[in-house]
Order: structure tokens, then sequence, then C-alpha cells
């Protein structure tokens, strides 16, 4: 090659534009106001939990939600704790929460559904039925304490979430005293729709106060945990381990003597459904053979 040819080439090289880079990313990370120093019923009012319970319910929990690496202002456990109690607090839109406490949508989805699975897993502690006979006695004594109903268990009742995505579901569990909407069985006893005498009546005023147990908690719930009622847009798997949630930490408290019923003015009881299951006219069968025999010696008038 001439060295001409060399020369030309160059000048070519030099009228070319340099490449240009793109300008860096700058991240901005806003500080983020610590929730504990809020006033103890401020605290509790947007958390729906007093410190203590939440402190306690973080060394439960707390070492599985510790990020690997605090760089970045990554969540800490006790922060994740408090945006996951804030959306059970509201169940409101996830922006909202993220604008609040200035986290991004998508961290706090993944936030909520990281602490509320190891919440739920401690259902198996502190959501379950007697173990031993004196704890039954115990339970069949509180019962019997309320209404002079012998025998009880549990209420059984439902409520409803709803999910404005898919199809309200129901929890509910299989315990002893249930309202008119379950047919009447040797283990589920059911009111009398249509009593004829006072021993009826009496049953049905004693049945009512001890079954209102089930409803009151169905208010208290939802009071506490207002996403419950509001309704909840996640997905199905993650809906069912909130309400899980929402009872293992209503339990909690009452563990924990974190009471909400006294820190609101009223707590309603649960709406009843008007679905009421059709008694047959001759209930003299096996599936009521208890309950007549209730009405007919402790009811007796």
């Amino acid at each position: 090659m001439m060295l001409s040819d060399i020369s030309s080439l160059s000048s070519d090289e030099d009228d070319q534009e340099p490449l240009r880079r793109l300008p860096r990313r700058i991240r901005f990370i806003c500080n983020r106001e610590n929730p504990f120093d809020l006033h103890d019923n401020d605290f509790k009012k947007r958390f729906r939990l007093n410190k203590t319970t939440v402190m306690n319910l973080l060394h439960l929990i707390g070492h599985t939600l510790e990020p690997r690496t605090h760089r970045n202002k990554s969540l800490d456990a006790r922060c994740q704790i408090v945006i996951t109690l804030r959306f059970y607090a509201t169940g409101g839109f996830l922006e909202l929460i993220g604008d609040c406490m200035h986290i991004h949508k998508s961290n706090i989805c993944r936030v909520i559904r990281r602490v509320t699975c190891q919440i739920a897993q401690l259902s198996r502690h502190h959501i379950k039925m007697p173990h031993n006979n004196q704890e039954l006695m115990a339970i069949k004594q509180g019962f019997f304490n309320i209404a002079g109903f012998p025998w009880v268990i549990g209420a059984l009742d439902c409520t409803h979430v709803n999910m404005p995505m898919l199809n309200c579901i129901e929890t509910e569990k299989d315990i002893s005293a249930c309202d008119s909407g379950y047919p009447c069985k040797p283990h589920l006893l059911s009111p009398v729709l249509n009593p004829i005498n006072a021993s009826q009546e009496a049953y049905n005023t004693a049945h009512i106060a001890t079954r209102n147990t089930v409803e009151r908690f169905f208010g208290v719930l939802k009071r506490r945990f207002p996403c419950l009622r509001n309704g909840l847009r996640l997905k199905l798997d993650t809906t069912v381990k909130v309400i899980v949630a929402c009872g293992v930490l209503h339990n909690i408290c009452k563990e924990q003597d974190d009471d909400i019923e006294n820190y609101f003015e009223e707590i309603e009881n649960e709406e009843e459904d008007n679905f009421t299951f059709n008694e047959p006219n001759d209930n003299n069968n096996v599936n009521y053979s208890l309950r007549n025999a209730l009405i007919a010696t402790v009811f007796a008038r």
C-alpha cells in the first residue's frame, strides 16, 4: 500500500464521529422513615399490631427474611414485615403502599408474598384443635359458661373474602355448633327453624348466644385486617395464604394480649347469609337425635 493511500485512510477515519456512550443511569434511593418512631397509637392504627407483637413476630420469622446483602438500602426483615402488615391493614393497591414507603410496586408484591408465606407456615403452632382431654374440657367449659349449652367444642360459620378477579371463596372450620345454613347432624347442632314450644325456644336462645362467638370472631378479624373485607387483588395461592396468615396473627395477638376489641369503639358481628337448610317434617331420625335429647333434658321447660 502506498503512503498516499494510508494518508487517505487516516483522513477518512478522522472524519467519522466517535461512538457515543449512553449516559449511565443514576439510581435514586429514597430514605425510608422508621415506622417504629411513630407513637404507639399511631403505629397500631397503621399496622393493627402493637410494636411488641411485631418484634415478637420478627423474632419468629425474621431470620428467613433477612436479605443476603445490605447494598442499595435493601429491605431488612423488620421493614418487610411492616410493609405486609400495612397491606393487611388496608387491602389497598400495591402502588399506594409503595408510594407511602418509597418502594416500587414490584418489590411490594414480592415482599407481601414472601412474608405471607412465612407467617402462614406458623399455622401449625397457632391454629390448632385441642390436643388432650384437659384442653378439650376447658373449651367445653368455656362454651358452657356462655349460655349453658353443653358439649360444645367449637362454633361453625363461614365468611366471604372478596376476590375481584376470581369467584368468592369461603373459609370455615370443622367444629360443632352451626347456623341454619348447615344440616343438623349428631356432631353438628343447628338451631330449630320453627320452634313450637318453650323448650325449643330456650335451646335456640342458648344456641344463638353460644354461636355468636364465631360471628364476632369474623367481625374482629375483618376489623383488624380490612384486606379481608375490602378484597384481595392477588393470585389465588397468595390469597389463601393471606387468609391463613391473618388467622395466625389474630391468635398471636390473643396470646400476646394485643387486644383490638377495646381499641375500636365497636366490633360488629359478621353479616349472616340468608341461606337456610330446609329441615324435613319428620326430624326423628338419627341426625336429630342429639338435638332432640338436649331439648328434652337440658332445655326442658
